[in-house]
């Protein structure tokens, strides 16, 4: 699942900061992507959000250093929520 998670994530990435050519892996940070800053990161996370049906708190959001954190945040929500 996790693969399918960072495809999806890429996805969101891309299409939120209109970043179709950009090279994107688990190390990419914000400073990576043209427009990423702190208020396009709510925007990218709302999305994150719709798309996975998840809640990310302003303390997850704190601690998100690069995509992969990201990816492991999502993999990690999904996980808790096939445990209920």
């Amino acid at each position: 699942m996790s693969n399918d998670v960072f495809d999806t994530v890429v996805e969101v990435i891309r299409r939120t900061f209109s970043a179709q050519d950009e090279q994107i892996d688990r190390d990419t940070v914000s400073f990576d992507i043209d427009g990423w800053d702190s208020l396009s990161q709510t925007n990218l996370l709302l999305e994150i959000e719709r798309r996975f049906r998840i809640r990310v708190s302003c303390e997850d959001a704190s601690e998100l250093g690069n995509v992969g954190d990201l990816v492991d945040l999502v993999t990690a929500k999904l996980a808790d929520a096939q445990r209920l």
